[in-house]
């Protein structure tokens, strides 16, 4: 085991796919949410009450994990009444992450567990963590990659974290 990992650490939820949307209600028309995208309520997100990746897979390493990307677009399109609350919530994706106004994210919990010292990603994409662990740093490694990875949040979003905001 890596030592950043410890007994009693929460559930670990990676939820993999090409495009995937936080919503308050799956299939609500007003979206407009394409049919070739994975809905996922908020409220659901937040009864796993542990560490959720949205857009990938995650492998342990020495020092923390390494995030496969699978998610061209992780949508955040939900409200308060359906927040995402979660004492880890990491977004990956290698185009973009949209976070509408008025989308509620936040990372605090009681779940047990540690945070990853380092978090290996692609050499690009976009890539948000909120936490009420530790901060962690991303290590992109050294390739060099012409493809970028947006982070957009709308004013009137809310993104709050006990302890780490990570935005990458």
């Amino acid at each position: 085991a890596s030592p950043n990992r410890e007994a009693g650490r929460s559930a670990e939820v990676d939820i993999a796919g090409a495009r995937i949307a936080v919503v308050d209600r799956v299939g609500n028309p007003a979206l407009a949410i394409e049919p070739d995208v994975l809905q996922i309520e908020g409220a659901a997100l937040s009864r796993l009450n542990g560490s959720v990746l949205l857009g990938g897979k995650r492998t342990d390493t020495e020092d923390g994990i390494r995030i496969t990307t699978s998610a061209t677009v992780v949508q955040v399109a939900n409200s308060s009444a359906s927040a995402v609350t979660l004492p880890e919530l990491i977004l990956a994706a290698t185009d973009r992450i949209d976070v509408a106004a008025g989308s509620v994210l936040t990372g605090t919990g009681t779940a047990g567990g540690t945070s990853p010292e380092v978090i290996q990603a692609e050499s690009s994409g976009a890539l948000m963590r909120l936490s009420k662990g530790a901060q962690t740093r991303v290590d992109r490694g050294t390739a060099v990659s012409d493809a970028a990875g947006d982070v957009r949040i709308a004013q009137g979003a809310t993104l709050t974290a006990d302890t780490a905001l990570l935005i990458d």
